[in-house]
């Protein structure tokens, strides 16, 4: 009996093991479960040298992993000599009741495990601010509260607070935020969070971490997660093949692979390090190999597991296999992991002869290269030693599916392989054909009747069978070449196509020079075969007509006669562009060597979905005889490093690559950094790299004073850093108009100010948000150009509009300055009555240090009215001018009991005759005390504490001004 028990007890034990490691994704021998190693905390909020924090602020840490227990001491001194708080508590955050006002505090945590004791976390402090100040907070959007969700995935968005860099994000299933989930510290406004636990009821709120403003967590949303049971038992776990378990030295960028799983459509990857709820890998991965972007901690072990998924069906997951990061290359400058180039991951109708291209490594003395059929690589068709960064590939089969990689040798790392891509070559079938009259009729007789030619709205000369070139046939141009006649213009936009374009026959065309289709109603996959047509020179398949009208060519329309006078606009909406386009871009157009313009913009099927060409292969920008290349507004778009063949296109004219999905709120489809020979395009007139949340400009290393062509330059979202590039309006690029980098997504934006001396002809400033400019708008930019459209400065550091006189402005339709530090100095004066404001729809003041003198001058054009009714009477779309910052300048006023205080700080400031005062004590209105100064006779120590003086005036509706405090000590 005893015996049997004990078997029971035994049983019940592993079968608790057994379900904790296939529930959690660390492995049973975590050295976090050490009760001699506790690490050293990290504090979150409020940040270190943080000021204006909130008099009951939140302390908050991140919690270790089996600490369930901190000490926590507070203290107005750095040595804990005398503390205001020495406490144990669980959790990982504390709430303080209120402390002093405008006081420094210093902080610091030390964690407990059973009866082991962790070291001290580093010492932070912070200043509190006056007592009425409101803390800075969020609003949670995505997933609503009193939610259900269907997924392990859930992703979390609120709304972005311009001053927080960071946000302190809390997912628990409990109200009290104790049995916390995820516990961290997000760049972004948003977060995905795996949820490996039990259906039920979860809890998230955010908080912003800013440093110069206090702040408080956001409202509690609840949902609960119901996932829908499914059998598994059709997907099976998938078996790991890289890293290996128990893998040591491995690079900090690995390649994770895996076997293929029959019926999967996507996997997903986890992987973390020490503790399960930190993810640092969290992913669905379309193919069975992944790669991380960023570098994993050097010398850590870390776990891993996938699974595979089809629709609503999940497989189980895989084993937990753990490895061990290396120290990140033995010469010391980071991870020796090899770049692949090309063939681009993915492609397709590669030829069976081609060259296997990767960046060179820094002190690589040669390279393993191995190609095979099989993504396990368990036997290779190539595995060879190279010295150069290239591989000639020859004799390989038609219609496979190739798998290469490439490491560095003698390096010390004998795993440290690529990441590993695939290509898939041409079947003999769509090899380049050569052409003839005959293939080209052929040719037309597929597209029409796989284009819907029978809906056309002109299909004369066109047939399904027995078309002929010597016909007069509509769209189509031919010529005669060695004695036949060839199509070389085949132009149908705007004619009614419907069904697709994807015909093999297309590969006939050889001499084709254009190609248009777009305006019409397609639902196609890219034909491959057009990678035949080397002669192409214009091709045009989707783009909108709200700048560039239907029967005008793009080529057309900017190179109209006087003159690259026009910019040809991806427009703002599909207009009526009706194809759509979906799949991967062939990576054979590579081949089309004397492609002049692409445009292939908006192939979704409309402005909000996801469902168009899905990548772009790094081939295409292979082609240096490109004018003008606009892959822009496609959302369905995977990330693509910044292309560095780019650079080489000398003849480049027209550039428009940008929205589209990428991991940063998907938007944004080029990756990686602008490079330094970009500087180089002098050709170049009109940029676009909008809402590339994962590309980086940095103005500091691309000098753009050669671009002496260039006109426009857009690349608002991305990452825009540096100094301020004072070519753009200094002159040295004299056609230079347009200029918008808007909503910096970088950390600190472009800093620096704008040239005293600026070109005239400017239409479009917008440095708005997120930047870090300073110092005045230069008057030189309103006095020298006079037909500003768009003016926007919005969310920097600027002090003034650098005049008071914009009368001369003819166009403008957006003044926004909102923000800043500009004023106290009078709001702008317009020609009132006349055309020039007749566009005018956006007008933004709010934020700065305007009073309201600045607000009801009356200026000698305007009719006897002040300048606010002005700009009031527009009827303006947007006219905002709240939420100014305390006028005048703060100081303290030693109380001496019995004596007689008067404070008069702001006659030169708020004096206005209309003005209506009230002076508030600790937040609290003073009564009787309604003139601009205040004086006290016989003064008490109950006198003491924060005195503004508040402002209204009933000539400005709805705004209300504080002063800078007065403390009395």
């Amino acid at each position: 009996m005893r015996s049997k028990i004990l078997y029971l007890i035994t049983g019940i034990f592993l079968l608790v093991i057994f379900t904790q490691c296939q529930d959690s994704l660390t492995s049973t021998n975590d050295p976090s479960d050490n009760e001699e190693e506790l690490p050293v905390p990290q504090l979150i909020s409020p940040t270190n040298n943080s000021t204006n924090q909130s008099l009951q602020v939140d302390l908050n840490w991140k919690r270790i992993k089996g600490a369930k227990d901190y000490k926590i001491q507070l203290s107005k001194s750095d040595d804990f000599e005398s503390t205001l708080l020495d406490s144990m508590i669980e959790g990982s955050s504390f709430t303080k009741p209120p402390l002093d006002a405008e006081t420094t505090y210093f902080w610091r945590v030390k964690p407990f495990k059973k009866n082991h004791e962790g070291p001290w976390s580093e010492t932070w402090q912070f200043s509190t601010s006056s007592s009425d100040i409101e803390p800075v907070t969020v609003e949670l959007q995505s997933p609503d509260d009193d939610t259900v969700l269907n997924t392990e995935i859930p992703k979390f968005e609120w709304s972005a607070v311009s001053e927080s860099a960071d946000y302190h994000f809390q997912l628990a299933q409990d109200e009290n935020f104790n049995d916390l989930v995820k516990d961290s510290v997000v760049a972004a406004s948003d977060v995905a969070v795996v949820l490996s636990g039990a259906d039920g009821i979860y809890h998230w709120r955010v908080a912003p971490i800013v440093d110069s403003a206090p702040t408080e967590w956001s409202e509690v949303f609840d949902f609960t997660k119901e996932v829908p049971s499914s059998d598994s038992t059709d997907l099976t776990a998938p078996v790991q093949t890289s890293p290996n378990d128990g893998a040591t030295e491995v690079a900090l960028q690995p390649t994770f692979e895996w076997e293929k799983v029959d019926g999967a459509e996507y996997y997903i990857l986890h992987a973390n390090s020490i503790d399960p709820s930190e993810m640092v890998i969290e992913t669905e991965v379309e193919g069975t190999t992944f790669s991380p972007e960023a570098d994993l901690a050097t010398q850590t072990s870390h776990d891993w597991r996938v699974r595979a998924v089809a629709g609503d069906t999940q497989g189980d997951w895989s084993e937990i296999h753990r490895f061990t990061t290396g120290s990140g290359g033995s010469d010391g400058s980071g991870s020796s992991s090899v770049s692949l180039n090309s063939p681009s991951d993915g492609s397709s109708y590669q030829p069976v002869n081609l060259t296997l291209d990767w960046e060179t490594v820094s002190g690589a003395s040669d390279y393993q290269i191995q190609l095979a059929a099989n993504s396990s690589f368990s036997s290779p068709v190539i595995d060879e030693t190279v010295t150069e960064s290239t591989y000639d590939a020859s004799g390989l089969d038609y219609s496979q599916t190739y798998y290469w990689r490439v490491q560095v040798n003698g390096d010390g790392d004998s795993g440290n392989w690529s990441t590993v891509y695939s290509f898939t070559t041409e079947s003999e079938s769509t090899a380049p054909v050569e052409g003839s009259q005959s293939g080209d009729e052929a040719a037309l007789e597929a597209l029409y009747q796989s284009a819907g030619g029978s809906g056309w709205s002109n299909r004369a000369g066109w047939s399904s069978s027995g078309m002929s070139l010597g016909d007069n046939i509509y769209g189509v141009t031919v010529e005669s070449i060695d004695g036949e006649l060839r199509v070389t213009q085949l132009d149908l936009h705007n004619n009614g196509l419907s069904g697709s374009i994807d015909v093999p026959e297309l590969g006939n065309l050889t001499q084709m020079r254009l190609f248009s289709v777009a305006f019409n109603s397609l639902n196609s996959q890219l034909p491959a075969e057009l990678g035949n047509a080397t002669n192409l020179k214009y091709l045009y398949l989707s783009y909108s007509d709200d700048v560039v009208p239907k029967n005008e060519h793009p080529h057309e329309y900017v190179q109209a006669p006087g003159g690259y006078t026009y910019d040809f606009h991806p427009g703002k909406d599909k207009g009526s562009e009706r194809n759509i386009f979906t799949g991967a871009v062939p990576s054979n157009w590579g081949n089309l060597s004397n492609l002049k313009w692409l445009v292939l913009n908006w192939t979704d099927s409309a402005k909000g979905a996801f469902d168009g060409i899905s990548s772009v292969p790094v081939e295409l920008f292979d082609i240096q005889s490109f004018e003008g290349l606009n892959i822009h507004n496609n959302n369905n778009v995977a990330d693509l490093p910044f292309p560095k063949g780019i650079t080489d296109m000398n003849n480049l004219k027209h550039l428009a690559l940008g929205v589209g999905k990428s991991s940063h709120n998907n938007h944004g489809w080029v990756t990686g950094s602008l490079p330094a020979g970009f500087g180089n395009l002098s050709n170049l007139k009109m940029v676009r790299l909008n809402e590339n949340g994962n590309l980086t400009i940095d103005f500091d290393q691309v000098d753009f004073s050669g671009m002496t062509s260039l006109v426009k330059f857009t690349a608002p979202f991305t990452n825009t850093r540096g100094s301020f590039p004072q070519e753009f309006m200094d002159g040295t690029l004299p056609d230079f108009k347009t200029f918008n980098i808007g909503f910096s997504l970088d950390n600190t934006g472009v800093t620096g100010s704008f040239p005293t001396q600026v070109k005239s002809g400017m239409q479009v400033v917008n440095v708005s948000y997120w930047n870090s400019m300073e110092g005045a708008i230069p008057a030189q930019l309103w006095q020298n150009s006079t037909g500003i459209i768009q003016a926007e400065f919005g969310g920097n550091n600027f002090t003034s509009m650098g005049t008071t006189d914009l009368t001369g402005q003819r166009k403008l339709r957006n003044l926004l300055v909102q923000d800043n530090n500009i004023g106290p100095e009078n709001w702008p004066n317009l020609a009132w009555g006349t055309d020039r404001v007749k566009d005018l729809s956006r007008v933004n003041f709010s934020g700065n240090r305007y009073v309201f003198k600045n607000m009801l001058w009356k200026p000698s054009n305007g009719g006897g009215k002040t300048i606010f009714q002005l700009y009031q009477g527009l009827g303006l779309t947007i006219f905002k001018y709240g939420s100014q910052q305390p006028f005048g300048q703060s100081r303290t006023i030693n109380l001496s009991t019995g004596s007689t205080i008067t404070i008069d700080d702001f006659a030169d400031v708020v004096g206005h005759s209309d003005n209506r005062y009230q002076w508030q004590k600790d937040g609290v209105d003073i009564s009787g005390a309604t003139s601009r100064s205040l004086t006290i006779t016989d003064a008490q120590s109950s006198d003491a504490g924060t005195y503004r003086l508040v402002v209204t005036n009933p000539g400005v509706s709805g705004l209300t001004l504080k002063s800078q405090p007065i403390e009395l000590k």
